[in-house]
Protein backbone atom coordinates (compact mmCIF):
# COMPACT_ATOMS: atom_id res chain seq x y z
CA UNK A 1 0.00 0.00 0.00
CA UNK A 2 1.20 4.40 -0.40
CA UNK A 3 0.48 6.71 1.60
CA UNK A 4 0.68 10.19 0.15
CA UNK A 5 0.45 13.46 2.88
CA UNK A 6 -1.91 15.98 2.12
CA UNK A 7 -1.17 18.42 5.24
CA UNK A 8 -1.61 18.80 8.96
CA UNK A 9 -3.55 15.40 9.65
CA UNK A 10 -4.93 14.74 6.57
CA UNK A 11 -3.38 11.28 4.12
CA UNK A 12 -4.19 9.87 1.24
CA UNK A 13 -3.97 6.00 2.07
CA UNK A 14 -4.23 3.41 -1.18
CA UNK A 15 -4.37 -0.51 -0.62
CA UNK A 16 -3.54 -2.47 -2.83
CA UNK A 17 -6.40 -3.68 -3.97
CA UNK A 18 -6.53 0.14 -4.86
CA UNK A 19 -9.06 1.27 -1.81
CA UNK A 20 -8.50 5.13 -1.61
CA UNK A 21 -9.12 6.31 2.25
CA UNK A 22 -8.66 9.89 2.71
CA UNK A 23 -8.64 10.54 6.40
CA UNK A 24 -9.04 13.83 8.41
CA UNK A 25 -9.20 16.35 5.44
CA UNK A 26 -9.40 20.01 6.49
CA UNK A 27 -11.24 23.52 5.65
CA UNK A 28 -9.47 26.58 6.00
CA UNK A 29 -6.78 26.56 7.33
CA UNK A 30 -4.44 28.61 5.01
CA UNK A 31 -3.53 25.50 3.35
CA UNK A 32 -5.60 24.59 0.29
CA UNK A 33 -6.73 21.05 0.19
CA UNK A 34 -6.14 19.01 -2.39
CA UNK A 35 -8.87 17.45 -5.24
CA UNK A 36 -8.97 14.21 -4.36
CA UNK A 37 -11.33 11.10 -4.92
CA UNK A 38 -11.71 8.45 -2.42
CA UNK A 39 -13.70 5.61 -1.22
CA UNK A 40 -13.61 6.61 2.34
CA UNK A 41 -12.90 9.35 4.43
CA UNK A 42 -12.11 9.09 8.05
CA UNK A 43 -13.24 11.78 10.77
CA UNK A 44 -11.23 11.98 13.92
CA UNK A 45 -14.00 14.39 15.46
CA UNK A 46 -15.98 17.05 14.06
CA UNK A 47 -13.37 20.46 14.11
CA UNK A 48 -13.42 22.35 10.91
CA UNK A 49 -9.66 21.12 10.25
CA UNK A 50 -10.40 17.73 10.50
CA UNK A 51 -13.83 17.46 8.66
CA UNK A 52 -14.01 18.43 5.26
CA UNK A 53 -15.55 15.62 3.96
CA UNK A 54 -17.35 17.83 1.16
CA UNK A 55 -13.82 18.80 0.03
CA UNK A 56 -13.26 15.09 -1.15
CA UNK A 57 -14.63 14.34 -4.73
CA UNK A 58 -16.99 11.48 -5.09
CA UNK A 59 -19.49 9.35 -3.15
CA UNK A 60 -16.95 7.83 -0.32
CA UNK A 61 -18.13 6.29 2.96
CA UNK A 62 -17.63 8.46 5.87
CA UNK A 63 -16.51 7.07 9.24
CA UNK A 64 -16.86 9.12 12.13
CA UNK A 65 -18.08 6.77 14.77
CA UNK A 66 -16.64 4.07 16.96
CA UNK A 67 -16.95 0.92 15.59
CA UNK A 68 -15.17 -1.85 13.29
CA UNK A 69 -15.81 -1.67 9.21
CA UNK A 70 -14.42 -3.24 6.25
CA UNK A 71 -14.03 -1.91 2.85
CA UNK A 72 -12.81 -4.48 0.00
CA UNK A 73 -8.86 -5.59 1.13
CA UNK A 74 -9.48 -3.12 4.53
CA UNK A 75 -10.37 -3.54 7.54
CA UNK A 76 -11.02 -0.43 10.01
CA UNK A 77 -11.73 0.17 13.28
CA UNK A 78 -11.54 2.82 15.54
CA UNK A 79 -11.99 3.71 19.42
CA UNK A 80 -13.01 6.89 21.43
CA UNK A 81 -10.01 8.43 23.22
CA UNK A 82 -9.71 12.48 25.11
CA UNK A 83 -9.02 14.93 22.63
CA UNK A 84 -7.31 16.60 26.09
CA UNK A 85 -5.54 15.66 29.00
CA UNK A 86 -8.77 16.06 31.62
CA UNK A 87 -10.70 13.24 30.23
CA UNK A 88 -12.21 15.37 27.11
CA UNK A 89 -13.61 18.18 29.63
CA UNK A 90 -12.20 21.03 27.49
CA UNK A 91 -11.96 19.56 23.46
CA UNK A 92 -14.06 16.59 23.54
CA UNK A 93 -13.69 13.50 22.36
CA UNK A 94 -11.03 12.11 19.61
CA UNK A 95 -11.35 8.82 17.48
CA UNK A 96 -8.25 6.93 17.15
CA UNK A 97 -8.22 4.75 13.76
CA UNK A 98 -6.38 1.54 13.29
CA UNK A 99 -5.97 0.44 9.33
CA UNK A 100 -5.62 -3.31 8.32
CA UNK A 101 -4.19 -3.17 4.73
CA UNK A 102 -3.48 -7.98 5.34
CA UNK A 103 0.61 -7.06 5.49
CA UNK A 104 0.37 -3.20 7.03
CA UNK A 105 -1.29 -2.19 10.17
CA UNK A 106 -1.83 1.88 10.26
CA UNK A 107 -3.12 3.56 13.53
CA UNK A 108 -4.14 7.12 12.74
CA UNK A 109 -3.94 9.18 16.41
CA UNK A 110 -6.00 12.26 15.63
CA UNK A 111 -6.43 15.03 17.64
CA UNK A 112 -4.68 12.88 20.93
CA UNK A 113 -4.61 15.07 23.62
CA UNK A 114 -4.43 12.20 26.48
CA UNK A 115 -0.25 11.37 28.13
CA UNK A 116 0.46 8.33 27.53
CA UNK A 117 -0.58 5.78 29.40
CA UNK A 118 -0.64 1.65 29.85
CA UNK A 119 -3.78 1.20 29.09
CA UNK A 120 -3.79 3.22 25.93
CA UNK A 121 -1.05 1.99 24.63
CA UNK A 122 -1.95 -1.90 25.05
CA UNK A 123 -5.06 -1.43 23.20
CA UNK A 124 -3.10 0.36 20.33
CA UNK A 125 -0.33 -2.41 20.28
CA UNK A 126 2.38 -2.22 17.83
CA UNK A 127 1.59 -0.91 14.36
CA UNK A 128 3.41 -0.76 11.14
CA UNK A 129 2.56 3.01 10.92
CA UNK A 130 1.80 5.65 13.21
CA UNK A 131 0.74 8.91 12.10
CA UNK A 132 0.98 10.93 15.11
CA UNK A 133 0.33 14.67 16.33
CA UNK A 134 3.56 16.88 17.40
CA UNK A 135 2.65 20.34 17.32
CA UNK A 136 1.01 20.44 20.37
CA UNK A 137 -1.34 23.36 21.67
CA UNK A 138 -4.86 21.19 20.58
CA UNK A 139 -2.82 17.71 21.12
CA UNK A 140 -0.55 16.37 22.64
CA UNK A 141 3.03 17.91 21.74
CA UNK A 142 6.70 17.17 20.51
CA UNK A 143 7.65 15.34 24.21
CA UNK A 144 4.61 13.41 24.68
CA UNK A 145 4.40 12.23 20.96
CA UNK A 146 8.22 10.79 21.32
CA UNK A 147 6.96 9.14 24.87
CA UNK A 148 4.20 7.49 23.02
CA UNK A 149 6.74 6.50 20.36
CA UNK A 150 9.00 5.09 23.22
CA UNK A 151 6.16 3.21 24.48
CA UNK A 152 4.23 1.92 21.78
CA UNK A 153 7.75 1.11 19.10
CA UNK A 154 5.99 1.22 15.51
CA UNK A 155 8.31 0.25 12.63
CA UNK A 156 7.22 3.98 11.20
CA UNK A 157 6.20 6.92 12.51
CA UNK A 158 4.78 9.85 10.83
CA UNK A 159 4.62 13.08 11.98
CA UNK A 160 1.19 15.71 11.44
CA UNK A 161 -0.45 18.45 13.10
CA UNK A 162 2.43 20.76 12.84
CA UNK A 163 3.16 24.31 11.79
CA UNK A 164 4.20 25.12 8.04
CA UNK A 165 4.08 28.20 6.19
CA UNK A 166 0.48 29.59 5.53
CA UNK A 167 -1.08 27.55 8.05
CA UNK A 168 -3.47 29.40 10.07
CA UNK A 169 -3.74 26.85 13.20
CA UNK A 170 -1.12 28.33 16.62
CA UNK A 171 0.48 24.75 16.88
CA UNK A 172 4.39 24.46 17.35
CA UNK A 173 6.87 23.65 14.41
CA UNK A 174 8.13 20.01 13.85
CA UNK A 175 11.54 20.97 14.59
CA UNK A 176 11.51 20.08 18.23
CA UNK A 177 10.20 16.61 17.78
CA UNK A 178 12.75 15.79 15.27
CA UNK A 179 15.39 16.88 17.36
CA UNK A 180 14.30 14.64 20.14
CA UNK A 181 14.01 11.64 17.94
CA UNK A 182 17.56 12.59 16.71
CA UNK A 183 18.62 12.90 20.17
CA UNK A 184 17.18 8.76 20.27
CA UNK A 185 19.08 7.75 17.94
CA UNK A 186 15.63 7.14 15.71
CA UNK A 187 16.60 7.06 11.65
CA UNK A 188 14.63 10.46 10.02
CA UNK A 189 13.65 9.94 6.20
CA UNK A 190 12.23 12.85 4.38
CA UNK A 191 10.16 11.54 1.28
CA UNK A 192 7.30 12.50 -1.09
CA UNK A 193 5.40 9.19 -1.16
CA UNK A 194 5.43 6.14 0.87
CA UNK A 195 4.91 3.04 -0.27
CA UNK A 196 5.09 0.43 3.01
CA UNK A 197 6.67 -2.46 1.89
CA UNK A 198 4.67 -6.04 3.32
CA UNK A 199 6.01 -6.65 6.71
CA UNK A 200 7.23 -10.09 7.63
CA UNK A 201 5.54 -11.19 11.05
CA UNK A 202 7.94 -10.30 13.76
CA UNK A 203 10.21 -8.30 11.88
CA UNK A 204 12.01 -5.48 13.13
CA UNK A 205 10.31 -6.11 16.65
CA UNK A 206 13.24 -4.80 18.65
CA UNK A 207 14.46 -1.77 16.16
CA UNK A 208 13.52 1.77 17.05
CA UNK A 209 11.04 3.46 15.48
CA UNK A 210 11.79 5.15 11.70
CA UNK A 211 10.39 8.78 11.22
CA UNK A 212 9.32 9.38 7.76
CA UNK A 213 8.86 12.72 7.35
CA UNK A 214 6.65 13.62 4.31
CA UNK A 215 6.11 16.30 2.58
CA UNK A 216 3.07 17.89 1.84
CA UNK A 217 1.50 16.45 -1.85
CA UNK A 218 -0.87 18.79 -4.10
CA UNK A 219 -1.61 15.78 -6.15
Amino acid sequence: MTIRYLGHSSFLMESNAGVRIVTDPYGDVGLKFPRIQADCVTVSHSHYDHCFVAGVLGEPKVLDKAGEFSLSDVKISSIERAHDDCGGKKRGKNLVFFFDFGDVTVCHLGDLGEPCSQELCEKIGRVDVLFLPVGGNYTIGAKEAVRYLDALNPRYAVPMHYFVKGLTVDIAPPDEFLRLCKERSFGVTEVKEFPVEKVAKGEGETARPSIIFMERSKI
